[in-house]
């Protein structure tokens, strides 16, 4: 049990209103996007390791077989499986995406083009190389992968489409149904957004009810939409940077936005009206 500090959404949200923050916009950089189908087998969400930091590298074959170490975003990703999410693979170039989509529908011809559970995991587990075993609690390494690194986590459609575009175009794609969205390569819509950054480990507990552990600093950001992102320090320049196109992060490696200490988020949730018993504590 992590006893780092829960910052809800609402709390971050308001305090970008009140404080300092700076307009950043997205980086146009690939994302490999995979719709989860409405499973309906009785079996749960999935459960995928999303690695941050691995100190082996994994490829195919005899070499690099072995995990040294692993450092995870969430132990593991859950992923809900009722038809309403997508899992999105991060920081992809178009070379990759091709081999991921060759993987992906390899896969699903296998399957007799309807893609299942068990489909699902052999795909990202060929994308990762690794897998989550819910028995040990640990990750597993798999022999038969790409060895992408990319950050790996789940959103829901509705944002997803909001927030996306096909890669290399402007389509809108708020207008296309659900089970019409394809897996494939996407970018992230160029829409400005406020960000700030945090100082100090803390988990952040989204509207969803879903947590994110960040044992350090981590920016924040908050699109237009009043949608709330938050990033580990070591993936800011993959994900923003300043408007004319600069890096976030200088030769010195000084994160360029506004900063802020975890304890004074703290004390502003502290002061707000209590909401689904979310609070930071204050020592």
């Amino acid at each position: 049990m992590s006893d780092l500090p829960v910052l809800s959404d609402e709390t971050l949200k308001a305090f970008a209103t009140t404080q300092v923050a700076q307009t950043v916009m997205p980086v146009r950089t690939g994302r490999f996007i995979v719709p989860i189908p409405h499973l309906n087998d009785g079996d749960g969400p999935l459960e995928l390791p999303n690695a941050k930091e691995l100190e082996s590298i994994i490829k195919s074959g005899s070499l690099g077989s072995r995990i040294m170490s692993a450092t995870l975003e969430g132990f593991p990703q859950i992923v809900p499986v009722d038809g309403t999410e997508i899992v999105l693979i991060n920081n992809i170039t178009p070379r990759q995406a091709r081999a991921l989509q060759v993987t992906y529908d390899d896969i699903v011809a296998e399957k007799n083009g309807q893609m299942d559970r068990q489909g699902l995991m052999e795909f990202f587990g060929a994308a990762t190389g690794i897998a989550y075993d819910p028995v040990s609690k640990t990750i597993q390494y798999i022999p038969d992968n790409i060895g992408i690194r990319g950050d790996l986590y789940n959103m829901s459609m509705q944002v997803f489409k909001d927030r996306h575009n096909p890669y290399g175009t402007e389509t809108d794609l708020r207008t296309v149904a659900d089970d019409k969205i394809p897996a494939g390569h996407y970018q992230k819509s160029r829409s400005p957004v406020k960000a700030f950054t945090i100082s100090g480990g803390f988990i952040r507990k989204a509207e969803s009810g879903t947590e994110q552990t960040f044992p350090d600093t981590a920016m924040v950001a908050i699109g237009s939409d009043g949608l709330v992102s938050a990033i580990h320090c070591n993936d800011i320049t993959v994900c923003y940077e300043t408007p004319e196109g600069k890096s976030l992060i200088d030769k010195a490696e000084k994160i360029q936005l506004p900063t802020y200490p975890v304890g004074q988020l703290l004390l502003a949730q502290r002061d707000a009206p209590a909401r689904n018993g979310v609070r930071g504590l204050v020592q």
